[in-house]
């Protein structure tokens, strides 16, 4: 049981130290996150955040609360 009680901690300090990696990552490559409109549909965000932000956006739909809660669009600064 002990065993499993320190790789438990283990694997949760890994997962948090791989997230703030990936949020230094895309900060390191110079990208921005902007909120479009608060419910979400992932085709059209996407395209919203395309057609507003231009060709290398990305538009996805984070969930906070509620599925489908926000669309997120990550562009090049």
């Amino acid at each position: 049981m002990r065993n499993f009680s320190i790789s438990a901690i283990f694997l949760v300090v890994l997962l948090i130290n791989a997230g703030s990696d990936l949020i230094m990552t895309a900060q390191a490559k110079g990208e921005c996150d902007r909120i479009l409109i608060k419910s979400c549909n992932t085709k059209i965000c996407d395209t919203n955040c395309k057609s507003e932000y231009g060709v290398n956006t990305i538009g996805f739909c984070y969930t906070d609360r509620n599925p489908n809660d926000t669309c997120v669009c990550r562009y090049p600064c």
